[in-house]
């Protein structure tokens, strides 16, 4: 077996043990279902195996037929919409790039526009979540301060800041792809009549998320009902804050929500401990690799051309 391979192999058992030992109460068949998705190459192919997909759809209706639940709250990236093995540092670069022809459609600045773009949009990330006014205790990023920050730093006027917030939109639709998964799931709320909810930890707030869900569900956005962002409620899932939000919405006990999502702490273990019920469908183990070994490969391309963002970049999903 080739290194490669065997550290994979290591990871997909390590990973089968954790989700065990974070909620010993689940049967080994959920278990096995979690072991034989991470076991993919990637949730395309997970998704397109009949069994796993008959297999999810057939715990979520079990859980309900054991308890009835009111809502079904979904994450949204890597949840409703999937996201290709890019490293968040790879597609700042990038957004940073669409950003910098928009600024310069004739070019005339080169690499450099898109490095100060790039870093004035790590530095201005960094920034949202260290100075906006706190909630509870927690602060959580803002797209529109970030591109606030970035217009300042760049010295453009703010009338920029839309056009350019809808560049980022607009990337994230070309690298993003429907879960197929979402039909079957979508199916089985309409034929329970339970409502459905949308949350995300997530700089990006609830209208820009919305027209990323749209770019790949255009017929059925609205019945993925509404949507609950972090950068607007100024708290997130992981903190547990952003379920008590939307239990407070939704008028349901704790235990009538039900959420799914790729998180084993925020969408996972968090609900779980606020009361509410929750099922992890995560990334394969394989993407996982590839994403840090993407995020790794670029801060060695960032070093080479002379960009130093430090460790301000989360390297891993």
């Amino acid at each position: 077996m080739k290194e490669y391979e065997t550290v994979r192999f290591v990871g997909s058992i390590v990973r089968c043990f954790m989700l065990l030992y974070i909620d010993s109460e689940k049967t080994f068949y959920y278990r096995d279902l979690i072991c034989k998705i991470s076991s993919f190459a990637d949730r395309d192919a997970a998704f397109a195996d009949e069994d796993v997909r008959r297999n999810i759809i057939s715990l979520i209706k079990d859980e309900y037929n054991r308890v009835p639940f009111g809502c079904l709250t979904l994450d949204v990236f890597d949840t409703i919409v999937l996201r290709n093995s890019k490293s968040e540092a790879r597609r700042f670069w990038e957004i940073a790039g669409a950003i910098s022809k928009y600024i310069d459609p004739e070019g005339k600045n080169g690499e450099r526009l898109q490095k100060d773009i790039f870093v004035s949009r790590v530095l201005a990330t960094h920034a949202s979540y260290r100075v906006r006014k706190p909630k509870n205790n927690c602060r959580e990023g803002s797209l529109k301060d970030i591109y606030s920050g970035i217009c300042g730093s760049l010295g453009l006027e703010q009338g920029f800041r839309q056009k350019l917030m809808e560049i980022e939109v607009q990337y994230e639709i070309e690298n993003t792809r429907p879960n197929p998964l979402m039909w079957d799931i979508l199916a089985f709320a309409k034929s329970t009549d339970i409502q459905v909810l949308m949350i995300s930890d997530m700089y990006m707030h609830a209208e820009q998320i919305r027209d990323i869900v749209r770019g790949h569900f255009p017929s059925d956005v609205e019945r993925f009902g509404d949507l609950y962002s972090s950068a607007d409620e100024i708290v997130s899932k992981r903190s547990g804050l952003l379920f008590d939000v939307v239990r407070e919405k939704t008028g349901f006990q704790p235990s009538e929500h039900f959420h799914i999502g790729d998180s084993v702490v925020g969408d996972f273990k968090v609900p779980k401990l606020k009361g509410w019920r929750s099922m992890l469908i995560p990334l394969t183990s394989q993407e996982v690799d590839v994403i840090r070994t993407d995020h790794d490969d670029f801060m060695k391309l960032m070093e080479h051309i002379g960009v130093d963002i430090g460790d301000l970049v989360k390297a891993g999903v």
